[in-house]
């Protein structure tokens, strides 16, 4: 190997120093570019790794919050739905309460009419009766005039008459 070094003209020592000045230009360029270099890559892998958490980290509270807001309007419209029918029903139980005291109240107007007519119709037939019975006692009292009888039976005769007109 002595032999090919010689054959292609290459000095050993100037080789050997070469070999020794590369391995300090490894050194330091190891220790002061490619650990900085890996330093700064780590860093940035670290941080591009941390946005992507974040980012599918926001996407599953955007996520679940979209979920929980669709929960919440559901569960609103429920509620509306629920207040509405409510509303609907009590205002239909309204109406056929309005509806029933209405024809309670027009049941007991008629039922007070028909008390003041029948009322009225007797006070008009005791009247009547009354009227009738002074006409018949007018005429009874003409006839009995007229044909002599006593007192007594007329009397007898009037009471048989508004007997008779009561009945």
């Amino acid at each position: 190997m002595g032999d090919l070094v010689g054959k292609l003209g290459l000095d050993w020592r100037l080789l050997l120093a070469q070999a020794v000045n590369f391995g300090i230009l490894l050194g330091v360029l190891t220790w002061a570019v490619y650990k900085p270099l890996l330093k700064v890559m780590e860093e940035r892998r670290a941080t591009i790794e941390r946005g992507l958490n974040d980012a599918a980290a926001a996407r599953q509270k955007l996520a679940s919050f979209e979920a929980f807001q669709r929960e919440q309007l559901q569960e609103f419209r429920k509620k509306a739905d629920a207040m509405l029918a409510e509303a609907t029903r009590l205002a239909e139980q309204t109406k056929k309460e309005s509806a029933a005291r209405a024809a309670d109240q027009a049941a007991k107007i008629v039922q007070q009419a028909k008390l003041t007519i029948t009322a009225e119709r007797e006070q008009m037939f005791q009247e009547l009766r009354g009227e009738l019975a002074d006409l018949v006692a007018a005429a009874a009292g003409k006839v009995v005039a007229a044909r002599g009888v006593s007192a007594e039976q007329h009397r007898k005769l009037v009471d048989a008459a508004v007997t008779a007109l009561k009945q």
